[in-house]
């Protein structure tokens, strides 16, 4: 008995320590947050942001331009774009911005969610970019 409470306990520590977080919150594994109707930006990324709409819209604001476009979601599986823009031209720390927050949405293939956070990444997995979530209902 004692051998089987042991192996329990450790088989549940193993999948404690593999379940991903984004801080303190464990992330959902297989997504049932549908994007459609939320919106979303990070401190890093001053007035930037992004919303995701129904019938697969995508619009937001890079820092400088307005940018639209469409997404297509498959639980965690996602495709961003492409993304078209108005041309301004504005100072380098917001094109940076803008070339960041566009070119992390355009690569990303998977989400990660909570209803707080929300993780882009790339083909390999690697986290492009964290964003919090700006629409609170």
């Amino acid at each position: 008995m004692r051998l089987l409470i042991l192996t329990a306990a450790s088989a549940l520590s193993a999948c404690a320590a593999n379940t991903p977080l984004i801080g303190d919150t464990p992330m959902i594994e297989k997504s049932d947050m549908n994007l459609a109707g939320s919106e979303w930006g990070a401190p890093d990324l001053g007035d930037a942001f992004v919303q995701f709409q129904s019938q697969g819209k995508v619009i937001g604001h890079g820092g400088c331009n307005r940018f639209f476009g469409q997404y297509t979601q498959n639980g965690n599986a996602v495709k961003i774009g492409p993304l078209a823009s108005t041309k301004m031209m504005c100072p380098p720390p917001q094109m940076e911005t803008e070339a960041r927050l566009t070119g992390a949405l355009q690569s990303a293939v998977r989400v990660n969610a909570t209803h707080t956070v929300l993780i882009l990444e790339g083909k390999d997995g690697t986290p492009l970019l964290e964003l919090q979530r700006r629409d609170w209902d």
